[in-house]
């Protein structure tokens, strides 16, 4: 019996709705996944919507939003988390700051998973191919990679904010081959809205081989919620460079220019980190001259 017949049998009529709506949600067909057209702007319009409750819920901050171009093309790239609810975030705010929704690229592994696979495409991302990178930058468009993918935000815990782009070049040859600008940009909390105990793909390929569709891990959060953790955004300046298109296959420029990207992002995590101990420690830190909250006057130093 098919599931259409099954919603027809006892089931109450808003009930039967609404599964169907669900079922039905998965529209996907091969091929999809190149559609540069694609985005379902009612769901869109809901992140709009929900993105001031979002953004309380992590004290979302975003500096460096003057080096995303107002218009024209560029590669920008930054580290991935378990959900990456940082990249929506600053999705949204470069929508409102210049009215251009960047365009994600994603794992083809994502394709293979009905309904998620769905939701990437209403965000108008698509897949991780030259030929479709390169389409979106010939038309000035924003393309946002995150290189180390769905292996960096399954990474264990133990390795937050350690970048896994040694063999990631693509994105390089992609912006060399186009003459767009990489823009760096690092999430400072996104990698502790989840305590991950082991690396997820590591265990899947010890178990499945090569290639697992998906890693073996359980995020560990307020039960399946990301925890309320701070999320910072620093986005840095335009990275530029004076290669011609077929420099792309040239290993020796495309791996040049991929320690300059990879130092940048290094250097705004090193900042980020700091900034973000620095705050913690005047947080921390009485005002001059007051007591501490709750001591008794003999245990404050200052009392006479």
């Amino acid at each position: 019996m098919a599931w259409k017949d099954l919603l027809q049998q006892k089931i109450p009529p808003a009930l039967s709705k609404a599964l169907r709506a669900v079922l039905e949600y998965d529209r996907y067909k091969p091929g999809d996944e190149f559609r540069l057209d694609y985005r379902n702007d009612y769901l869109v319009s809901l992140l709009h919507a929900f993105a001031p409750l979002i953004r309380a819920y992590f004290r979302y901050e975003l500096f460096g939003l003057e080096n995303i171009p107002a218009r024209g093309r560029a590669v920008l790239v930054s580290n991935h988390g378990v959900l990456p609810v940082d990249a929506v975030l600053l999705m949204h705010a470069i929508q409102e700051a210049y009215g251009r929704w960047p365009k994600g690229l994603t794992d083809r592994r994502i394709f293979r998973i009905p309904f998620l696979r769905q939701f990437f495409m209403d965000l108008g991302i698509v897949l991780a191919d030259p030929q479709t990178g390169q389409a979106l930058l010939e038309r000035e468009e924003i393309v946002l990679i995150m290189p180390g993918g769905a292996r960096e935000a399954f990474k264990s815990s133990r390795e937050r904010y350690k970048l896994l782009w040694k063999r990631r070049m693509g994105f390089v040859r992609l912006a060399i081959r186009t003459g767009a600008p990489i823009i760096p940009a690092v999430c400072i909390g996104i990698d502790e809205t989840y305590h991950l105990l082991l690396d997820g793909y590591s265990v899947a390929e010890k178990l499945f081989g090569k290639e697992p569709l998906l890693p073996i891990t359980l995020p560990i959060g307020l039960g399946p919620l990301p925890l309320p953790v701070k999320l910072t955004h620093y986005v840095g300046k335009p990275i530029r460079f004076r290669y011609k298109p077929e420099d792309a296959e040239d290993p020796a420029k495309v791996a040049r220019l991929h320690r300059r990207v990879l130092s940048a992002m290094n250097a705004l995590l090193d900042h980020g980190m700091k900034e973000r101990a620095r705050l913690e420690r005047r947080e921390s830190t009485p005002a001059p001259g007051a007591g501490s909250e709750g001591a008794s006057p003999e245990a404050d130093p200052g009392r006479r």
